[in-house]
């Protein structure tokens, strides 16, 4: 699908469960609903540089994607917004992000990698909950860590940065691969 410049908002569930949807363009897009792309299973590809100051709860549930890179304009992911999402694999929060929310990546069991910019201070409960396949976690800025934020990683080493200064309740709990932590 390619939007013209001229559509700013997607409604909610606007494109719900369209499961041969494989790609989106949407350079006017300022807005977007509510479980808008949500269990679009084939979507790979969507191009963020519209712009979006938020992605709302459920946006992507369930969608195709195998990366995302959330750019700096975007200032709020909220709740769920990637829950589930199967075959993603790379999150970059770019500068300008400043919070992961509630459960936003969880049950993205084949992610691997997290990349934070300076900016990320917080990553909200649950954000990266049952993420199995997760190798690496580039801290970037991260100051706090929420309640069971990586409950069930797969990391094998956990190597913390020095800006952490909060760590909630199970922030790692069940990491049952976790050997090593720096």
């Amino acid at each position: 699908i390619i939007l013209p410049e001229s559509v700013t908002k997607v409604g909610t569930k606007a494109f719900y469960k369209c499961v041969a949807l494989k790609e989106i363009v949407a350079p006017g897009l300022q807005e977007i609903g509510e479980s808008a792309f949500a269990e679009c299973s084939e979507l790979k590809s969507f191009d963020f540089s519209g712009p979006i100051a938020s992605l709302p709860t459920r946006c992507f549930e369930k969608s195709g994607l195998g990366e995302v890179t959330i750019p700096g304009g975007i200032k709020t992911i909220g709740d769920y917004a990637f829950t589930e999402c199967d075959l993603l694999k790379t999150v970059t929060l770019a500068e300008g992000v400043g919070e992961v929310k509630y459960g936003t990546f969880f049950g993205c069991d084949k992610l691997e990698n997290i990349h934070f910019s300076s900016t990320v201070k917080i990553i909200g409960e649950w954000a990266f909950g049952f993420t199995y396949g997760l190798k690496t976690i580039e801290w970037g800025g991260v100051e706090k860590i929420g309640r069971s934020a990586f409950c069930g990683s797969g990391l094998e080493r956990l190597e913390l940065s020095a800006n952490i200064n909060e760590m909630a309740d199970e922030a790692f709990a069940s990491s049952n691969n976790l050997k090593e932590v720096v």
